[in-house]
């Protein structure tokens, strides 16, 4: 963001207020919701994906606030982007973020038949944290290939330490290279 824009003012008019400067970003990727639209063919696909939006949206922010944090949910890159911020009590955020997804997760498959893959950032101090986390979501959601589908993908779990990180380059990858160039 440029340095003078009034994030303030922005976040006053979108009506969002935040319970602390605690973040988590959790990004979920919807792989199923034919079975909710079984009985019905009368609506176009962007409707019914609008309504799967809306009945998500509606109990993450739900469950997130009654768990010690609140919740601001909306579609982003054709996934659902839940930012939440948790309260100062909040305690064990990874726990407290699982309890929200894992009902959320029963409701959602259970009552509407809707199967997603989520995935969820590191908790991250201030503003400027958001981003970050959001990045660790992104990074988390890539790996639904590996782990399957409907699952809850953490990026602490998932994540290499830097001082565990090598460049791995074997000897027969390096004298094809040089072969070819």
């Amino acid at each position: 963001m440029e340095r003078n824009f009034p994030l303030d003012d922005a976040l006053t008019s979108y009506h969002m207020s935040f319970a602390s400067d605690r973040f988590a970003v959790l990004l979920f990727y919807i792989e199923d919701y034919s079975g909710l639209f079984k009985d019905s063919s009368e609506q176009d696909l962007e409707q019914k994906l609008k309504f799967v939006h809306l009945i998500i949206k509606n109990i993450v922010e739900e469950l997130a606030g009654q768990r010690h944090s609140n919740g601001f949910v909306e579609e982003v890159d054709g996934m659902m982007a839940c930012l939440i911020s948790f309260h100062g009590d909040a305690g064990d955020t990874k726990a407290l973020t699982n309890d929200i997804l894992e009902e959320a997760k029963k409701y959602i498959q259970d009552r509407f038949h809707i199967r997603f893959t989520v995935a969820v950032s590191g908790t991250h101090q201030g503003i400027v944290g958001i981003a970050a986390a959001y990045q660790e979501a992104v990074e988390a959601i890539e790996y639904k290939l590996v782990r399957g589908s409907s699952q809850i993908i953490y990026y602490e779990d998932i994540a290499v330490p830097p001082q565990e990180q090598k460049f791995f380059y074997p000897i027969g990858l390096e004298r094809l290279t040089n072969q070819l160039y």
